[in-house]
């Protein structure tokens, strides 16, 4: 489904090396997320994933076809991006915001039917939200909107469904919200890849791990990835593991003493 071969990027010939032969596969149906500290390479290897970023060595091949040889028509019916800082910039009413979906299924000078309009209706409502369909963009939650923007990638109707730090500036209700709807559309068949700080939701995803450390990629099942070597060599904070009732938290400890998060 997606192969990366020895993948490396650097914004500049002689700049810091960003991503260094960064190797892995997933299938059709897995979730992939993607952890390490902020500037570590994430949003990089996701622009060279969705072609943003053309001038890396190596390859990413999808269905056996590199990226690059992809058309923008083409690449968009294979990946949707979810992006957390993705605003609209017109106070559409969400119909017609899901609606530009279809743009790769539509001629330059073609509007969507009122067929489209049904399955964009359809869509949002099988998400649970159809009363969001005549509400305008701009006095929705930043929950709601995150909700609309999966429809609309619904829409697009690709087969790789990747998100970019979805559950940032949501509050816990939204964000358990959101890992829903992802765990969700990997049950249907949807390959995803997500960016995240936190490695509680990727256990809760309960899917593959690229650990970014800087200095090596580490690749593997969250459950098998995720260990206190691993995260304090990641993060560069000493970890534990603790076993609770019904979940394990990682402590991390800084100079302000301990941290339990959700693991």
């Amino acid at each position: 489904m997606i192969d990366v071969k020895n993948l490396s990027f650097r914004y500049h010939k002689n700049g810091p090396q960003i991503l260094d032969n960064l190797s892995f596969a997933i299938e059709k149906g897995e979730v992939l997320a993607v952890l390490g500290k902020n500037g570590i390479g994430k949003t990089t290897f996701i622009k060279c994933l969705t072609s943003e970023l053309k001038n890396y060595s190596g390859e990413i091949l999808i269905d056996g076809t590199e990226t690059r040889e992809y058309s923008v028509p083409e690449l968009s019916k294979k990946i949707a991006v979810v992006a957390s800082n993705s605003p609209s910039y017109q106070n559409l009413i969400v119909a017609d915001y899901l609606v530009t979906g279809f743009a790769n299924q539509l001629t330059a000078l073609q509007v969507p039917d009122d067929e489209k309009y049904e399955k964009a209706a359809e869509t949002i409502s099988e998400l649970g939200y159809n009363h969001l369909f005549n509400r305008e963009i701009f006095g929705l939650s930043s929950g709601e909107f995150q909700i609309v923007k999966i429809a609309r990638a619904i829409l697009q109707d690709p087969s790789i469904i990747v998100f970019d730090e979805p559950t940032s500036n949501l509050d816990v209700n939204n964000q358990l919200l959101v890992l829903s709807q992802i765990t969700d559309l990997s049950n249907r068949g949807y390959t995803i890849i997500t960016t995240t700080h936190n490695p509680g939701q990727a256990i809760e995803l309960n899917g593959k791990v690229l650990l970014m450390t800087g200095k090596e990629t580490i690749f593997g099942h969250a459950a098998k990835i995720l260990t206190e070597p691993n995260l304090k060599n990641t993060y560069g904070l000493d970890v534990e593991i603790e076993d609770g009732k019904y979940r394990h938290y990682a402590v991390f400890s800084d100079k302000g003493g301990k941290h339990r998060l959700i693991y």
